[in-house]
């Protein structure tokens, strides 16, 4: 199973730290399962990854192995169970798994419980398509990205990566006005001048429509293809604000 990303391991912990241990889900009352379901899409290779977990007692409890008849399906298909680390020293016990392809507005999910009691939930994210890039982002501006549609609806999260050799640096709130996301030349001295890759992100995190008493969550994740572009003017950056500095040194002496 693919590695998750860090939005995907913030829903899976929650708070405090999970329980890496596992039992048969016939073991345990049914009334007391805890459910958590993720969706990944990456426009990079068509990828599709999807997957879920059920804890015992709530969101840090045991994981659980369904046995018949519980089962879970992802769009109607079987979902593969691992047991052991998902991400190593991180997250533990037992999951499920699917890989695939294929982009849809909707994914569904669907729990049969050792009672025979069935969870139908779903998610979705709406699809952004990039418009234009451009191939130079300046330190000393204000970078302008362009979407052919609105890159954040209700509910959703939108942020604009930007990484290199150097760096790894992300936009958490981007300023967006209708299709143009905004990014401020503030961050680039963080990277430094040179080539860079720029990728876009959107995530939605929402409860349960149906589950027990002890609630669950669902989330999706979905990430652009990757942009090179060249990152200028960091070091004429980084004088002015040497000189910012010296100029206030100068005043406190």
């Amino acid at each position: 199973m693919k590695i998750l990303s860090t939005f995907a391991l913030l829903v899976l912990l929650l708070t405090g730290c999970t329980s890496t241990d596992t039992s048969n889900s016939d073991n345990v009352k049914q009334t007391e399962v805890w459910q958590n379901y993720w969706v990944e899409y990456n426009e990079a290779g068509d990828e599709l990854t999807a997957g879920c977990t059920f804890r015992f007692g709530g969101s840090t409890g045991t994981t659980l192995a369904l046995t018949n008849p519980a089962n879970v399906t992802f769009e109607g298909n079987a979902l593969t169970a691992s047991t052991g680390v998902l991400i190593k020293g991180v997250i533990g016990g037992t999951h499920y798994g699917y890989d695939g392809k294929g982009y849809k507005p909707e994914y569904t999910f669907k729990y049969i419980n050792n009672d025979s009691k069935a969870f139908i939930n779903s998610i979705g994210i709406t699809k952004f398509e990039v418009d234009s890039v451009p191939e130079v982002l300046d330190a000393q501006k204000t970078n302008i990205f362009v979407f052919k549609t609105l890159a954040e609806a209700d509910g959703e999260h939108f942020e604009v990566e930007i990484r290199n050799d150097k760096n790894d640096y992300v936009v958490n709130a981007p300023v967006i006005k209708g299709n143009r996301v905004e990014v401020s030349g503030d961050i680039m001295p963080e990277l430094g001048n040179g080539m860079a890759t720029v990728l876009f992100r959107k995530q939605k995190n929402t409860g349960l429509k149906q589950a027990g008493h002890l609630g669950g969550a669902i989330s999706m994740t979905y990430t652009s293809k990757a942009y090179r572009v060249k990152i200028i003017n960091v070091d004429k950056v980084n004088k002015s604000n040497d000189k910012f500095t010296d100029t206030v040194q100068t005043l406190d002496n």
